[in-house]
């Protein structure tokens, strides 16, 4: 949480759009070869130049219908309008692309002050799964199924909760179709949480680990089946976070280490006190099993090893602005790049991009600066990692907590070059303004391909 995402088939289909394809590459480089390349840092103004490579996965990924919709978990200021789903057209090829497709309102007396928060798409991309993070103070269902059968018009299909756990946070599809939840408190807010897994999109047939340990409230979470690994990172006690609770917010610094197929916890990293481990990442291929975890308290972050059950900061985020604090990130299916993005109490928000070839010694390739008051928060891996996807709205408890980061309630599409990252011009969406009456808080996002931690 915070409680701070068929083939062509006709060969003839297939070499028409191809040369209409080489036309547009053609048409890109005469069009860029006189723009210079901007290095290190930009800004919301800078100039965009897309990557070529950007263009080639864009038209491959468009074949797939599914493919053609990004969706928004959103809720609303003052929380007294319904929460929603919304589509979006998500083709670059066609010139609806960032423009409202849908939008699926939750209905009945449990459809607000849900506090949308992050979503996960099922590994067929049938089923779209979202969590309402303060769902169960107002004792409403807080898991949300959603039909993709029509894609462009997502359809709920049914809402629940789990018996010993509450306060959703990060979703990790299955491939047989069904998600790992991680809830990070109990049902009063407390501790331990659990994480729940459902198969068959919305059958819970388990909640982990049978014992938890002390303090256990589960936040980011990442599996790594071919390895039996799988890591959780606790953050904060829900409850601590509310007007009601007595005492300062309770913040947890800690990575848990897993046995995935037997889901059980079998180590413990504690990292330093105040670090705050909202997310944490493994790193794909690696052949140490190495992982990445963001200190949200003290703007590093620090690469830990969970056969030794160590960890290490490898790069301070305080050097980009003063007092960062990481949020939701991501990282390539190579293992070679990480995003983080930042944001500070002085107001200022962006998005790292690190080589991490070297997993202990990150090297800074781009700071996307996006100005004062952004706040990105998470961070999602699109279009074949072409893209990311950041949405600008983090928590805001309003007047009954202790918590308030907000944003700019925009939904960002960021491209990807081998070194540096631009913001798309044609995908850039005010959430205040979408619809009319409505200010909306973005929060969790979802796409075919699109994924919390690195798996599918």
């Amino acid at each position: 949480m915070a409680f701070q995402l068929q083939p062509w088939r006709r060969k003839h289909r297939f070499r028409t759009r191809f040369a209409a394809l080489a036309a547009v590459v053609v048409a890109l480089i005469a069009a860029t070869s006189a723009c210079g390349g901007l290095a290190g840092t930009a800004s919301p103004g800078a100039a965009r130049r897309a990557p070529m490579g950007s263009m080639l996965m864009h038209d491959n990924r468009m074949q797939d219908p599914r493919s053609r919709y990004l969706y928004v978990w959103a809720g609303t200021d003052g929380r007294t309008k319904p929460d929603r789903l919304l589509t979006f057209n998500f083709d670059p090829g066609s010139p609806q692309y960032g423009k409202l497709v849908a939008d699926t309102i939750i209905p009945g007396p449990g459809g607000a002050g849900n506090e949308p928060h992050h979503c996960g798409m099922s590994a067929n991309g049938l089923v779209l799964a979202c969590g309402g993070l303060l769902s169960s103070l107002r004792n409403q269902n807080t898991l949300f199924f959603f039909s993709l059968k029509n894609p462009a018009h997502p359809v709920l299909f049914s809402s629940q909760r789990t018996p010993l756990a509450a306060f959703p946070d990060a979703f990790i599809p299955l491939p047989d179709n069904g998600f790992l939840v991680s809830e990070m408190g109990s049902l009063d807010g407390g501790a331990p949480g659990r994480v729940a897994e459902f198969s068959g999109a919305d059958k819970l047939v388990g909640m982990y680990p049978a014992n938890p340990p002390q303090a256990f409230n589960p936040h980011g979470m990442d599996i790594r089946p071919d390895a039996n690994l799988m890591v959780t990172c606790d953050y904060v006690e829900p409850a601590s976070t509310l007007n009601a609770t007595p005492g300062p917010v309770l913040y947890r610094s800690t990575v848990r280490i897993w046995n995935f197929r037997h889901r059980a916890v079998v180590k413990t990293i504690t990292l330093p006190s105040g670090a705050v481990s909202m997310d944490c990442l493994l790193v794909p291929k690696n052949k140490q099993d190495l992982g990445y975890v963001g200190g949200t308290g003290n703007g590093e972050l620090y690469l830990f090893n969970p056969n030794a059950g160590t960890a290490e900061p490898v790069f301070d985020f305080d050097s980009l602005t003063p007092d960062a604090q990481t949020q939701v990130m991501a990282v390539s299916a190579d293992g070679s790049r990480l995003f983080v993005p930042y944001q500070s109490p002085t107001g200022q928000g962006g998005v790292a991009m690190l080589d991490i070839s070297h997993p202990s010694h990150p090297r800074l390739l781009f700071n996307l600066n996006l100005g004062e008051g952004s706040g990105p928060h998470m961070a999602m891996l699109a279009g074949n990692g072409t893209q990311l996807v950041v949405t600008d709205y983090f928590l805001n408890e309003d007047n009954f907590g202790k918590l308030h980061f907000d944003g700019d309630h925009f939904v960002r599409v960021i491209d990807i070059g081998a070194d540096r990252l631009r913001l798309d011009p044609r995908f850039q969406v005010n959430m205040n303004t979408l619809i009319p009456g409505v200010r909306l808080r973005p929060h969790g996002t979802a796409a075919i391909g699109m994924t919390m931690g690195t798996a599918g």
